[in-house]
């Protein structure tokens, strides 16, 4: 069995291919869309589904702004009275990831999410999810400057390398759906190797997918978390 990629093996080009697989809508926000989509996050949170018109009070600016803004962007999704439901990996709908954060029960798309959220809404989540392969309870503890806990200690996480017109077409299914929590190396591997797509899946640990997901974030939100590795 090989051992997990870490950040420490993975070099700074296949990392920034990685972040630059996700489509342009996703990392490279105008600064209206920065504000927008933190805010989308930061909403969601509360529990409930987003009206377009709450969004564009908090925001300060015209509804019709907001929906040009955020008309034809990939990764959300509506209810049938036109609320936002969920956004790029928070879903107020019931998703195999739980995230519970100040009382109010969400959900998430990937494990990925878990991890890089926190961050972003700057708030303290806890995240209950079960590894695919042993069906065992796993529980994580994330603050907005890192992993505090989890449940049990050897708890790793599953990377897919994305494809980005893949991405763009359905976000859940050709990237979510790879990407999990699991209490062991031993079982992320059991599991990848019977994936239809194992040469594209890595192990990481849980900081290093939280140190991607700062990354991330800090690409996303330049006017927010600045650039280059996020503390």
């Amino acid at each position: 069995m090989s051992e997990p990629i870490t950040i420490s093996s993975m070099d700074q080009a296949l990392i920034s291919d990685f972040l630059g697989a996700f489509p342009s809508e996703f990392i490279g926000l105008s600064e209206h869309g920065q504000k927008g989509s933190v805010q989308i996050y930061r909403l969601l949170a509360a529990g409930q589904p987003v009206a377009v018109e709450e969004l564009a009070d908090t925001l300060n600016m015209p509804v019709e702004d907001v929906k040009s803004t955020i008309e034809g962007w990939s990764g959300i999704f509506f209810d049938d009275g036109g609320k936002i439901t969920g956004y790029w990996g928070l879903s107020v709908t019931e998703m195999p990831h739980r995230f519970l954060v100040n009382g109010h029960t969400l959900y998430n798309w990937c494990a990925w999410d878990s991890i890089f959220i926190p961050q972003v809404i700057g708030q303290m989540a806890y995240i209950e999810s079960l590894d695919p392969e042993t069906k065992e309870s796993i529980r994580i503890t994330v603050a907005p400057e890192g992993v505090l806990a989890v449940e049990p200690a050897g708890t790793v996480i599953s990377f897919m390398m994305p494809n980005t017109d893949q991405i763009r077409a359905d976000v859940i299914r050709s990237f979510c759906h790879y990407v999990h929590f699991f209490t062991s190396e031993d079982s992320a591997a059991t599991w990848i190797s019977r994936s239809d797509k194992p040469e594209d899946i890595v192990i990481l640990s849980l900081e290093d997918g939280y140190r991607i997901g700062a990354e991330k974030n800090a690409r996303q939100y330049p006017s927010i978390f600045g650039n280059g590795w996020a503390k």
